[in-house]
């Protein structure tokens, strides 16, 4: 059986936690070992892992509270190498038995190159009651430059994957499943897609990032996003740039440049805005997007 490392990061999540972490232990045919970082807990968390801890024997500890995005790169940087594969872990969710197999055993032919995989989900409510459908789109190194990206809590990564991930630590990532499906396909790395619903996403009020906002979300995020984020996507891609640029192969790093220059001059903008790679797939995604290139506000 493969060897799973699961990372979760935890933050005020008494109330459904114990729930998530019986799930990840009750997965099948995989051998799992757990690590939790608490990101400043201030109610009862602490007290469940200390207890789970003891009883299921996982390694966690606790910081700062940093945020989800650092608190989980935190966990990349802490973890053994010694794991046939990776996956992130929410809070909140249930994993269903199957979660963690059913995506190694599409990934298992590519073990000697960096591979991401992530699959479909179901959104319940607090009671997990299913919510809604959800369908999901494949990922180009173009759109995920433009901040698409899964849910980091279906993904799996091979160990490959963690070894340039782990390179050197992001202090500009804007999310880090968005930063690990960057490097993949960055990195001519195999990204794939399972249909299989593999657990059930619960919504409520104190997600980070919802799986699948209405439209008035969508908008108000975009909007805080593009015009008080303080160009937080290019500093990400100069960062990444910075990082990994001498690695790329030369087709990927010309995009690169494309986006990290577009400030420069009007002609950069416009072959920005008429480049065939950089869309969303999205009508809205990409006004936003061109209003963005053009105002200096991606």
């Amino acid at each position: 059986m493969k060897n799973v490392t699961v990372l979760l990061s935890s933050y005020n999540g008494e109330k459904y936690i114990s729930d998530q972490i019986k799930s990840i232990y009750a997965q099948k045919e995989v051998n799992v070992s757990l690590i939790v970082r608490d990101d400043g807990s201030n109610d009862n968390t602490i007290k469940l892992l200390r207890m789970l801890g003891k009883k299921l024997n996982f390694k966690w500890y606790s910081g700062d509270n940093i945020g989800a995005a650092f608190s989980f790169q935190e966990l990349l940087f802490d973890c053994n190498l010694d794991s046939d594969y990776y996956a992130f872990s929410d809070q909140d969710d249930i994993w269903k038995e199957e979660k963690l197999i059913k995506g190694i055993n599409k990934m298992i032919r590519f073990e000697d190159v960096p591979c991401l995989y992530y699959s479909n989900y179901e959104i319940v409510d607090n009671q997990l009651n299913n919510l809604k459908s959800v369908k999901l789109k494949l990922y180009t190194l173009g759109n995920t430059i433009l901040g698409q990206a899964p849910l980091g809590c279906t993904m799996i990564l091979n160990k490959k994957m963690i070894e340039i991930v782990r390179k050197k630590k992001s202090e500009k990532m804007r999310m880090h499943d968005h930063w690990c499906l960057l490097t993949c396909l960055a990195y001519d790395g195999k990204v794939i897609y399972g249909h299989e619903k593999t657990l059930l996403y619960r919504q409520h009020s104190n997600n980070v990032v919802g799986g699948n906002p209405n439209i008035n979300t969508k908008i108000k995020r975009y909007y805080r996003s593009f015009f008080y984020g303080n160009n937080e996507r290019l500093q990400q891609i100069l960062e990444f740039k910075k990082i990994h640029g001498s690695y790329l192969s030369q087709n990927n790093i010309n995009i690169i440049n494309l986006i990290c220059s577009y400030k420069e001059c009007l002609i950069n903008k416009i072959r920005v805005i008429f480049n065939r790679q950089l869309k969303t797939g999205s009508f809205f995604k990409d006004i936003i997007f061109i209003i963005s290139i053009i105002f200096n506000r991606f």
